[in-house]
């Protein structure tokens, strides 16, 4: 993420013996580097901080939000060190509110493996500047899906939650999306993802929810608002263009059936759909424009990836591609 002329970035803190055979201090932890290449502010292990920062940095162009999820530590984690938890940076990366639900540190489901309570996707920003966070498992014993909307210092006003279970119910790298009027739509699968049986949910401001369609082999992407009228979703190798109320207008086929992880995008009426085995769909004509006055259309915001909400401005996001570089 790109914010007053620094690149801010997390990163990873894998179990495996370069992050913790012996420990490595730059693992699970966030960092502001120059144009040049140095790093001018840093966040890890010393600071008290170790988290796996699998969620995008996102900004409201004063503070950085960031969700993490495990914060292995060498043979232990037994400390709390922000893992699986969002927290609040100023723009010299120091820690000034954090949000922890449910067990403090990483609840693990007991299925084992990567069966802790992720932050998904990144921390999403409404045009108020609220924020809405979402975990990949359930934050204690009841294994819930929770979704929560917070205020700006990371308060709780609200959360959404279904019946889940100890499997992952979204993607790690999956979020919801805000329409202009603060309504959030996120796709899920309850079952766990292994189950191929999808949600798409509307949820109001106020945390209520309804669901407005369900999607056999599908539910793993991010839903993509369009033109303050639509709601594209992905299930079983299909796009579906949805009215806000889940209704299907339209349907295009995908170059594959395999599952696609974050969004379709969306530049001068032309859709463009990735899947995991990097097979591309090109979709033109379909008569969609833009992403209208979303708040949050799509993963990472806008087709630049920005993750940035400039809180009060709201305004058409401009319908151009800005190319992504990343390593």
């Amino acid at each position: 993420m790109y914010l007053n002329g620094l690149y801010y970035f997390g990163t990873i803190n894998p179990p495996s013996p370069f992050c913790q055979q012996p420990v490595n201090e730059n693992c699970g932890g966030v960092f502001a580097m120059a144009a040049d290449g140095d790093v001018v502010h840093s966040l890890n292990v010393q600071d008290g901080f170790r988290s796996w920062i699998g969620a995008g940095l996102t900004s409201d162009g004063q503070f950085i939000y960031a969700g993490g999820s495990e914060q292995f530590l060498g043979a232990t984690d037994a400390d709390f060190y922000y893992g699986c938890s969002v927290v609040k940076l100023d723009p010299q990366l120091h820690i000034l509110a954090s949000f922890d639900p449910g067990d403090r540190g990483c609840h693990s489901t007991g299925v084992g493996g990567n069966d802790e309570d992720a932050v998904a996707g990144e921390v999403i920003i409404a045009a108020d500047g609220s924020l809405w966070t979402l975990f990949t498992h359930g934050v204690d014993s009841r294994n819930m899906f929770a979704l929560y909307h917070l205020d700006a210092n990371l308060q709780p006003m609200c959360v959404f939650e279904l019946q889940g279970g100890p499997l992952p119910m979204v993607g790690y790298y999956q979020s919801p999306t805000i329409d202009k009027d603060g309504n959030v739509y996120v796709n899920m699968m309850p079952a766990g993802i292994s189950s191929g049986s999808g949600q798409l949910w509307k949820v109001t401001p106020g945390c209520q929810g309804a669901q407005l369609a369900t999607l056999p082999q599908g539910g793993t992407s991010t839903p993509v608002l369009a033109d303050d009228r639509y709601v594209l979703t992905i299930a079983g190798g299909q796009l579906h263009i949805r009215d806000l109320s889940g209704n299907v207008v339209k349907t295009y086929a995908l170059a594959s059936q395999a599952t696609v992880a974050t969004s379709p995008l969306l530049a001068d009426g032309v859709m463009y759909v990735v899947d995991v085995t990097g097979s591309l769909t090109v979709i033109r004509n379909s008569g969609l424009q833009g992403y209208g006055m979303a708040a949050w259309p799509r993963y990472r915001h806008d087709n630049s990836g920005s993750g940035l909400q400039r809180v009060g401005l709201q305004t058409p996001l401009p319908r151009v591609f800005l190319p992504l570089i990343t390593n």
